[in-house]
């Protein structure tokens, strides 16, 4: 409340406390549809990894503040943390992890940046947990989220929100489609009770891609 009205981040239970949440997932979760960045001289070394146990035991790279790693953890993966986010990268190029997982909106650029590390996009995996993005105003004001509701569910409705949605995340629902991956879908403990998962309108759901080219 001192110049700032609205704030877009992460849904967890400490921002539901703090701010007043307006509950439309903007990124429609894509947030959390993640796909590995593995070293070049390893690019099969997910290929043949049907089940969740056998992945749980090979090693993942993540930041030791990020709110993913959380969930891997919960989940039982074996991750190797790190504080420093672009030596992570470096981490991947000496092996000291077997795979860094990147969210879909982040590995484009990101496999840009960092390719002269021998570093590529893994071809076969795709890990999946539910994650909202929203917008948040203070507590107070409940008239500006009234009017950002209203606003997100009329262009839901007339279909706008759906031409931005894919005008801004072509590369990201394109790299989905290039190639069939076998999906392991995590539960996600951080996300808050009331997130409406039930509203499949809401969001975007790589396990129907993969189940359609069956």
């Amino acid at each position: 409340n001192k110049g700032i009205d609205v704030v877009a981040a992460g849904a967890s239970h400490d921002r539901e406390r703090k701010y007043l949440p307006i509950r439309f997932p903007i990124r429609k979760g894509l947030n959390g549809v993640r796909i590995p960045l593995i070293h070049s001289s390893n690019k099969d070394i997910l290929k043949s990894i049907s089940s969740i146990e056998v992945l749980k035991k090979y090693r993942l790279i993540q930041h030791h503040l990020w709110s993913d790693t959380a969930v891997l953890e919960s989940s039982g993966f074996n991750v190797i943390k790190s504080g420093y986010y672009e030596g992570m990268f470096f981490m991947l190029e000496k092996k000291r992890g077997d795979y860094f997982p990147r969210s879909i909106l982040e590995i484009g650029e990101e496999y840009e940046t960092y390719k002269h590390l021998n570093i590529e996009i893994e071809q076969h995996t795709l890990i999946y947990y539910k994650t909202a993005y929203y917008f948040y105003v203070n507590k107070k004001n409940i008239e500006l989220a009234s009017d950002i509701k209203f606003g997100f569910e009329s262009a839901l409705k007339d279909g706008s929100f759906e031409h931005i949605f894919v005008k801004y995340n072509s590369y990201a629902i394109n790299l989905l489609r290039q190639n069939e991956r076998k999906v392991f879908k995590l539960i996600n403990p951080l996300l808050p009770d009331k997130t409406p998962i039930h509203r499949k309108e809401l969001w975007f759901d790589p396990i129907l891609i993969e189940e359609n080219r069956k």
